[in-house]
């Protein structure tokens, strides 16, 4: 499968349509790094952008791997 330029490995997941993460009916916190490559910011937000109850929280400063890069930050 081929990466798309703007969502990076998000476009690999053809298995998750758009518009289902909508009819979760509950909360959601999408976690995204502004230096991620592989699944860009911009995936991210459009990910929580499609549940009222998502909310995305941008972790500066960290790629693919946040919680092992900066395990300070996910460890509150």
């Amino acid at each position: 499968m081929e990466a798309c330029p703007t969502f990076g490995d998000w476009c690999s997941c053809p298995r998750i349509p758009t518009g289902v993460l909508g009819a979760l009916r509950v909360p959601a916190l999408v976690i995204g790094g502004d230096k991620d490559i592989v699944t860009k910011l911009e995936a991210s937000r459009t990910i929580a952008a499609e549940s009222e109850l998502a909310a995305l929280h941008v972790v500066e400063d960290v790629n693919h791997m946040g919680p092992m890069e900066r395990a300070d930050l996910y460890i509150r």
